[in-house]
């Protein structure tokens, strides 16, 4: 499963969304000494939308930053929070 599957997984299908790519780092640094290459994917996106019942949801998926917990869905209800945490790239 891929984490952009997690939340129609748990909450039902999307009825509505809008996104927006960009790339914030644009440079990716590596030890070699050669200079950095440039980055071929964009490496964030902002998302908002509802779910098929009507409830809303917001998204950032981010990449390159680094001291953050790498992977945090956090579903809040009415009743009751989902809060999940994982430390590899993709969750």
């Amino acid at each position: 499963m891929r984490a952009r599957d997690l939340l129609p997984a748990l909450c039902g299908p999307f009825r509505e969304t809008t996104s927006l790519l960009s790339w914030q780092y644009p440079d990716i640094l590596l030890g070699d000494g050669k200079g950095p290459p440039r980055r071929v994917t964009d490496d964030h996106l902002p998302a908002q939308g509802r779910f098929s019942g009507g409830a809303p949801f917001t998204v950032e998926v981010a990449g390159g930053r680094e001291g953050r917990t790498r992977f945090r869905p956090e579903i809040r209800g009415e009743r009751a929070s989902l809060l999940l945490y994982g430390a590899a790239r993709r969750g």
